[in-house]
């Protein structure tokens, strides 16, 4: 590793702030140098100030683990800091990232469906009657 960037910011959601820091890191392979992607983690719910900062997860001067891509273009869940899409973190991870919010995203829509459904099934026969009164006043 030759530079850890590190910065934080705060994300209110309506219900109030988070504070993250965000790294990425700058590391060389095959003598050229790469940037990771970054790497956000939740500080503290809340505003950051008065907050303690995260450690990064590698330092200056630190041998790790590198991956490269076996086919190229890169599938799209893969989020590549560079353009060789050379990594730091495990890919496997974020496979299973995108497994599980594809998943969350497939109940999302089931649910919205039966919803939907529902609705429909409730709401047609009170429609109907509304029109059936009409015709008869």
């Amino acid at each position: 590793i030759e530079d850890v960037i590190h910065s934080y910011r705060e994300e209110d959601d309506g219900y109030g702030y988070h504070c993250y820091d965000d790294y990425s890191y700058v590391f060389s392979y095959q003598g050229r140098r790469y940037r990771s992607r970054q790497s956000e983690s939740l500080r503290h719910d809340g505003v950051c100030r008065g907050s303690q900062q995260l450690s990064a997860a590698f330092v200056v001067g630190e041998e790790v683990l590198c991956w490269q891509p076996n086919v190229m273009p890169v599938a799209a869940q893969y989020n590549c800091g560079n353009d060789m899409c050379y990594k730091i973190f495990d890919p496997r991870n974020e496979v299973v990232i995108a497994k599980d919010t594809g998943d969350a995203m497939e109940a999302a829509g089931i649910s919205s469906l039966v919803c939907g459904i529902l609705c429909c099934c409730c709401c047609s026969p009170a429609v109907w009657c509304a029109g059936k009164k009409r015709e008869h006043a």
